[in-house]
């Protein structure tokens, strides 16, 4: 008996941890409104928009996304529910009514795993005949009070708005390795330092399907190492390399940050070569180039991020040297920008 009670408890916590970790989307579907034969008019209530509005005002943020169904009718028991759910690939459903009499309200809503096919929870509430917009208000109350005290999810601050002009700076260590071609033959990577500055004019950009997005200017100045492979002459190379671009980051949950960024670099290159049969010669050039990345960032605290990032760079040599550069670095928050609070 102990032991079946500890494998629900330990599902439930893994569940919770699982649904924060990778992010849960909840679909509302129509909500049936059932009346009295006194009370017909409340039949044209919109049960699902009216609880999609107070749902709005609880501010419950990403990963928990929640969105509507549209264009179907409300279900009427689990069984149709969890055919929505299987038609339409959904997997939570939240579902129920509201029934009005002359002496109360009284409403069930029920949240569907579209995957187990079984109830997560069950919310009820009931009040007065004439507080139907306080019922709802209790249900939406219920429903964000169990997606962030039971599951883990956060709410973000309104007051805090739009953000602007926020800075951070960075820095990196990694390898890099020319991919492939004659460089390749010639060439190995050691080494690859970068520090850099990133401005966001605006957090964030854009909201799409619950999830932040923000444009960022970005600089950077790096060094990288390289050395000749094992059957060339004895030399080092020496590169010290600008980058100035632009990134488009997205925030799948308060904690990642997924980021690519593109733009144009200058290379300038110290080879010093040790020859078998001569003097050691020190040669100097300078190209453009240009770059993409691909970042992965995990938010340490309010200020400190880690990031990993996968860096290709084209140097426009009469030859183009194409490097392949993945790095491990941090970000620190520099100032909290300032606030633009809607009204």
């Amino acid at each position: 008996m102990m032991n079946g009670v500890k494998d629900v408890v330990l599902a439930l916590a893994f569940a919770a941890v699982s649904a924060v970790a990778w992010g849960m989307d909840v679909y509302v579907a129509p909500v049936a409104m059932i009346v009295g034969a006194s009370a017909e008019d409340e039949s044209r209530r919109n049960v699902a928009s009216d609880l999609w509005t107070a749902l709005g005002k609880q501010y419950l943020a990403p990963p928990l996304r929640l969105r509507r169904v549209k264009g179907t009718a409300a279900p009427r028991s689990l069984l149709e529910a969890l055919r929505l759910c299987q038609r339409d690939g959904l997997p939570y459903l939240v579902y129920g009514y509201v029934r009005k009499t002359d002496l109360s309200y009284t409403a069930e809503l029920k949240l569907v795993d579209g995957a187990t096919k079984g109830i997560q929870q069950v919310f009820i509430a009931s009040d007065a005949p004439d507080r139907y917009d306080r019922l709802v208000e209790e249900l939406a109350g219920k429903l964000a009070s169990y997606f962030t005290d039971e599951l883990g999810f956060s709410r973000y601050d309104p007051e805090r708005g739009v953000r602007r002009n926020l800075w951070s700076g960075s820095a990196a260590l990694g390898y890099w390795s020319p991919a492939g071609g004659a460089w390749d033959e010639a060439l190995a990577g050691i080494l690859a330092v970068d520090a850099g500055v990133r401005l966001t004019p605006k957090y964030p950009s854009f909201v799409a399907k619950s999830r932040p997005w923000y444009v960022s200017a970005e600089g950077a100045v790096g060094y990288a190492l390289g050395m000749n492979e094992a059957d060339k002459e004895a030399s080092l190379l020496h590169s010290a390399i600008l980058r100035f671009g632009a990134s488009l980051s997205v925030e799948p949950s308060p904690r990642y940050r997924i980021a690519v960024g593109a733009g144009p670099a200058f290379r300038f290159d110290v080879v010093v070569q040790s020859q078998k049969y001569g003097e050691t010669t020190t040669s100097l050039s300078a190209v453009p180039a240009a770059y993409a990345a691909l970042l992965w960032a995990y938010r340490l605290s309010e200020r400190l991020d880690l990031e990993a990032e996968l860096l290709l760079e084209d140097a426009w040599y009469r030859t183009p040297l194409v490097t392949v550069s993945p790095r491990i670095g941090i970000a620190y928050k520099i100032g909290k920008g300032w606030a633009e609070v809607k009204r």
